[in-house]
């Protein structure tokens, strides 16, 4: 829940940097995706707890790893809704 919050807040911010506030109904699929998106990167996060608890290293390389996976999941459902929506340039 805290990935899908994050990334829908992340979200947000995008949305409302470009200025264009005729928000309609385009708006819904790339909520939802960044939403899930966002929630897949938690559940990474969430599974690679058996790495931190291991050893010194390890818990560097989890932490790293889950960060990179979650903003690739986030980034790649991003850009597939906006794409599908039209509005990714």
């Amino acid at each position: 829940m805290t990935g899908a919050g994050i990334a829908l807040v992340l979200l947000a911010i995008f949305l409302s940097g470009g200025g264009d506030f005729n928000l309609g109904y385009w708006v819904l699929l790339p909520i939802t995706t960044v939403s899930v998106g966002g929630a897949l990167g938690g559940i990474i996060y969430s599974l690679m707890d058996h790495l931190r608890n291991q050893g010194r290293w390890k818990v560097a390389v989890a932490n790293s790893l889950s960060l990179l996976l979650y903003i690739v999941s986030v980034w790649l459902s991003l850009v597939a809704a906006l794409n599908v929506t039209g509005h990714w340039d």
